[in-house]
């Protein structure tokens, strides 16, 4: 009887060895999720309290100041490329006359 009493306290002791792991388990995976959501809501309260600070601090663009700095950007496009015609339509009146001038310096120079 000493070796069935012996297998039987055996099996009881792994048994209860395999409960107390699977307590030990069930019980950190418990307390991480609760670390975790307490640790997001954490985070999304900092962010909430703070965000226009980090914005700032990071000179991050919001989408209103994107939206008005496209407007600025396409305004002054507008005006560059004005400018841009203007300065070719110089450059070409421009080249007419220097070449006259050449003409005019050439012939000088023949003579």
């Amino acid at each position: 009887m000493s070796a069935a009493g012996d297998v039987a306290s055996t099996i009881f002791f792994v048994v209860v060895v395999l409960l107390l792991i699977g307590a030990l388990i069930w019980l950190f995976l418990y307390v991480w999720r609760k670390l975790r959501e307490r640790g997001v809501r954490h985070v999304e309260l900092y962010f909430d309290e703070h965000f226009r600070d980090i914005v700032k601090e990071w000179d991050l663009v919001t989408t209103p100041s994107m939206k008005d700095w496209t407007k600025d950007m396409s305004k002054r496009l507008d005006y560059v490329g004005k400018d841009i015609d203007k300065m070719m339509d110089f450059k070409k009146s421009f080249d007419t006359r220097l070449n006259k001038l050449e003409s005019e310096l050439d012939s000088l120079e023949v003579s």
